[in-house]
């Protein structure tokens, strides 16, 4: 009987000692994690999502809970993004309340750039002299990131972790991990939804992370915690003493050849002064998506979003309020200030005709 054991306990090491040399390293592990995100360049997917939250700041007199969510659509070709939504929730009385409401609702904003200008839209319920509209033109606006960074909520689950509010955009992971002190792969995988995963541990000079990377649906990231701050003295706002997030329940499907993550759930519980908090726990899905479609011939990046008779502010240009016509931008007068309608280099054409 003891030979039988010493024999099993054996082939146990032995299996155990194999499937270690099979796991790859966390740099080839986090590689194939970036290959696997680069598919998401161009896109359109649209989604929603649900949150509760409480939160309790006595250093600005702040404390309650509230229940809501959003619903929107996201555009991008990896260049040029459009990130449009509407708002429900308890937050504010002016809200629509519940999520079938807000569908009805016609306010909405919506934040764009195609390589000529950024807008960002606010649509009012009231007339288009109630909307809102902000212009930077290409000249004056760097813009920090072009994709998945700017679309609040989706991108948690393309691993865009809860971050200091000093640090927004937030980057994804990936980026974060490049510079990290220390990074390593667990011997034995995971198992998360039948998938059995790679898990990385990783830290940088104020951050820690658990990271499971799921091989089976496109090396796409189906669990992760992060804890930022704690006894680091140089994290965030001087209120801020540390954040705690996570991913996790991340679900997926397959468009083509590539997996998608279509469903999950992201919280966070942020710590500040004077016993403070913010705590909040949401769950995303993405109802549409389209990998790769034609952009121009859909238009995805024209201002047509935006009514005729809006005020426009053009930012840099305090004081003074122009009008929104038909892709234009006119003074009161009805000079046209800035042509939306036009691209760089039909500009460049005709003034080399001129």
């Amino acid at each position: 009987m003891m030979k039988t054991v010493s024999i099993i306990v054996y082939i146990s090491l032995i299996t155990a000692s194999i499937s270690a040399d099979k796991i790859p390293s966390a740099k080839e592990i986090l590689q194939e994690y970036t290959e696997g995100q680069e598919k998401f360049k161009s896109f359109i997917l649209k989604f929603d999502c649900e949150y509760a939250g409480t939160i309790k700041l006595p250093h600005i007199g702040r404390e309650g809970s509230s229940k809501g969510g959003y619903i929107g659509e996201f555009r991008s070709d990896g260049k040029r993004h459009l990130f449009l939504r509407k708002v429900w929730g308890n937050a504010r009385p002016d809200l629509a309340q519940t999520k079938d409401m807000v569908e009805k609702d016609p306010r909405y904003s919506c934040e764009m750039w195609n390589g000529e200008n950024r807008y960002q839209y606010q649509r009012s319920k009231e007339e288009a002299d109630r909307d809102k509209v902000y212009l930077v033109n290409a000249e004056d606006y760097k813009p920090e990131i072009d994709s998945l960074g700017k679309a609040e909520y989706v991108n948690k689950l393309w691993g865009v972790l809860e971050d200091t509010y000093t640090r927004i955009p937030y980057k994804r992971v990936d980026a974060e991990l490049k510079n990290a002190d220390t990074i390593f792969v667990l011997p034995q995988t995971e198992e998360i939804n039948g998938s059995q995963c790679y898990v990385l541990n990783a830290a940088t000079k104020d951050s820690k992370y658990k990271i499971w990377i799921d091989p089976q649906h496109g090396y796409n990231i189906a669990r992760a915690t992060v804890l930022r701050g704690e006894e680091c003295p140089n994290f965030g706002k001087p209120e801020e003493i540390s954040v705690s997030g996570y991913i996790r329940n991340v679900k997926f499907k397959k468009f083509g050849e590539t997996w998608v993550p279509i469903e999950g759930y992201y919280g966070f519980n942020r710590k500040v002064i004077q016993n403070g908090f913010e705590k909040e726990d949401c769950h995303i899905r993405i109802t549409h998506f389209e990998l790769n479609p034609d952009h121009d011939t859909l238009g995805s990046f024209e201002p047509n979003f935006i009514r005729n008779g809006s005020p426009v502010q053009i930012i840099g240009l305090r004081g003074i309020s122009y009008i929104w016509q038909d892709g234009k931008v006119l003074d009161s007068n009805g000079k046209i200030i800035v042509d939306c309608t036009k691209r760089t280099h039909e500009r460049e054409n005709n003034d080399a005709k001129k």
